[in-house]
């Protein structure tokens, strides 16, 4: 049936002696109705959700071994990393398309910020940062990741891993985030120390 049109109600069984009338469902009744559902909805879902705890921006990494090889590396792993850590209890991850359009605004696509600029320029957005650098090691690659406070622009833990070729490199970018998650839940988000923890 549609809004503002008459619903007849037919007793039956035992409710019948109660006399059941018809009934009219108007615009306005419907349109109250599909108010409290929204006003519920946002409540519930988005009101009622906890703030998260710890911001963190995932910047691409830097290939410092110029070896063909892993020439797309560096954005393999910020993808690898921001969908690990995406979603994890009390962490907000930026996404990382923001997080490249924001250094590509402020130093352009050729140069390679260094850990402080990143800081500085990601300060008023997020708490933390994770930068990293790709390096030849022997028959392997290096891969290390440090974790970065922007207010104050100091890095609070390094993280290692290194990869022999492409078809590890997604197990091995996973192990990295466990360390990077084991790090944020035990000495930072449950750390007294105001100057980690938000």
């Amino acid at each position: 049936h549609l809004l503002g049109e008459d619903i007849s109600v037919k007793p039956y069984g035992p409710f019948a002696h109660f006399g059941l009338r018809t009934r009219r469902i108007t615009p306005a009744a419907g349109a109250f109705v599909i108010l409290a559902i929204l006003v519920w909805y946002i409540v519930v879902h988005i009101l009622g959700q906890p703030p998260s705890r710890l911001t963190l921006a995932i910047m691409r990494f830097r290939d410092e071994t110029k070896d063909s090889i892993v020439a797309g590396w560096p954005a393999r792993v910020q993808l690898y990393l921001s969908a690990q850590l995406t979603g994890a209890r009390d962490i907000a991850v930026t996404y990382h398309d923001y997080s490249d359009d924001v250094v590509r605004g402020a130093f352009g696509g050729s140069e390679s910020p260094s850990d402080s600029k990143l800081t500085a320029l990601f300060s008023d957005d997020v708490k933390y940062l994770l930068t990293g650098s790709i390096y030849k090691q022997a028959q392997k690659f290096g891969i290390r990741a440090a974790l970065l406070e922007t207010k104050k622009g100091f890095q609070l833990q390094s993280f290692e891993t290194d990869a022999a070729g492409e078809d590890e490199l997604g197990a091995k970018v996973g192990y990295l985030s466990e360390q990077i998650l084991a790090y944020l839940y035990t000495q930072v988000l449950q750390s007294g120390d105001q100057d980690l923890a938000i």
